[in-house]
């Protein structure tokens, strides 16, 4: 299958390596293709010995021509990448705190997972029976999304292909709690779940995040535009 082609040129400059982090290489960009599956993606990674700190940024009301490179702070941010879903009125979907702030308190039924992040920046996958176990207090800032692609435990979360091929974005956790970021070119979420695990066998869960026109991720080796205004970004930055 050669269909994926065309797309790569969707994703800008993708480099097979971002360096200039450091001297040590603590988090890691390349261009990942799987022909068998039809992937073409970004993928950014954060080594978890290194503690990215992460942050959830809330553009509360939409704004004409809005986009990701408006929130780029290239001398603070290592990464930015598109957040979660958003209804027709810009409200968030499903249940949505900002800096324990609660902004939405309905539990979508819909979307399988979250994303937590504390005050000190530390980010985590969780699922809602993670939550019944862990208090959600202990996360100030907390986002739901969905579906899980690799379900918790590093297993195919989605088992229909219905074949509708959008841009994705999606956020990672691998076994030794290295995350990863991925930005794709248009992709069913069945082939996607399907190549994660053939080129990354260490990831032990992936969540969809919003996607197709809200599709956005920026580093300071690329920028790939949203085309349409979203509701939030998640950004992430080296100590």
């Amino acid at each position: 299958m050669k269909f994926w082609l065309p797309y790569f040129t969707i994703l800008t400059a993708l480099p097979c390596y971002a360096g200039d982090y450091a001297n040590e290489q603590r988090v890691s960009q390349h261009t990942v293709i799987n022909q068998q599956w039809g992937l073409v993606a970004s993928v950014i990674r954060f080594d978890k010995k290194h503690q990215a700190r992460f942050k959830l940024i809330d553009v509360a009301s939409p704004k004409p021509k809005d986009n990701i490179s408006n929130y780029w702070q290239g001398d603070k941010h290592s990464v930015i990448i598109n957040g979660g879903y958003f209804g027709r009125d810009f409200s968030p979907v499903g249940y949505y705190k900002i800096n324990n702030k609660v902004i939405n308190k309905h539990v979508s039924k819909k979307l399988s997972g979250f994303i937590g992040i504390k005050k000190t920046g530390e980010i985590a996958l969780l699922s809602k029976s993670d939550l019944k176990q862990q208090t959600s207090k202990s996360y100030s800032t907390l986002m739901q999304s969905g579906p899980y692609i690799i379900d918790p435990n590093g297993l195919l979360g989605i088992h229909h292909n219905n074949h509708k091929r959008y841009q994705r974005t999606v956020i990672a956790s691998t076994r030794s709690g290295d995350i990863l970021l991925i930005s794709t070119a248009p992709i069913s979420l069945y082939n996607l779940a399907h190549a994660l695990k053939k080129e990354f066998p260490d990831i032990e869960r992936a969540l969809n995040l919003d996607g197709g026109p809200s599709s956005a991720l920026m580093t300071s080796e690329m920028t790939l535009i949203n085309r349409m205004p979203v509701r939030s970004y998640i950004m992430a930055t080296l100590q």
